[in-house]
């Protein structure tokens, strides 16, 4: 869904660009970093510490935008790069909800654990059913329901909703394990339409 609006957003992709270059204008470094706080939050889901967790969650997707407009800004983009960054996406956004794991959540339906697995399914499946499109020839469906943005801004929430009560964290993730692998049913048939 953000995927349809990100020309709104070049104006202000350009002055984040523009701002993180002063320290660096190495878009991998960014990369590299992004993942390093995604790995913090991810730590600090297990510690139960959920606003910093919730903090570095949104750290590491704020770094993630910043990598590529770096290189854009700087006509060093590279399909390297590109691939890095893409690698350490599917890391990042793996690593944080693995924490989930070591969350002491309440049953509802199922136990906490299949919900966080039919989560990281459905958030692997959306990618993996974009790459493989792309890599058989096929065209690449793009603006499902939940494409990575939506999806770490909502694991974002989750981990937030987690100081205000588990079972909220919960309700959360059942969410999201429901949304994303509608996201990854619905790009298998955007492309085999």
């Amino acid at each position: 869904m953000l995927y349809k609006n990100r020309k709104k957003y070049a104006p202000f992709e350009i002055r984040l660009a523009a701002f993180f270059s002063k320290i660096s204008k190495n878009a991998n470094f960014w990369t590299l970093l992004s993942l390093i706080f995604a790995v913090a939050s991810a730590y600090l889901i297990t510690r139960q510490s959920f606003l910093f967790a919730g903090l570095f969650v949104a750290i590491s997707a704020m770094l993630d935008v910043v990598d590529g407009s770096i290189a854009r800004l700087h006509n060093k983009a590279t399909n390297r790069g590109a691939y890095l960054d893409t690698v350490s996406d599917r890391y990042a956004e793996a690593i944080v909800i693995v924490a989930l794991v070591f969350v002491p959540l309440p049953s509802v339906i199922f136990p906490p654990a299949v919900w966080i697995a039919v989560l990281l399914f459905g958030s692997l499946m959306t990618t993996y059913a974009k790459a493989s499109a792309s890599e058989k020839g096929l065209p690449t469906p793009l603006g499902v329901l939940l494409e990575r943005a939506e999806r770490v801004f909502l694991i974002f929430i989750a981990v937030v909703l987690g100081h205000f009560g588990k079972v909220y964290m919960t309700y959360a993730i059942i969410l999201l394990a429901l949304l994303t692998n509608i996201s990854a049913l619905q790009r298998v048939r955007m492309v085999l339409r």
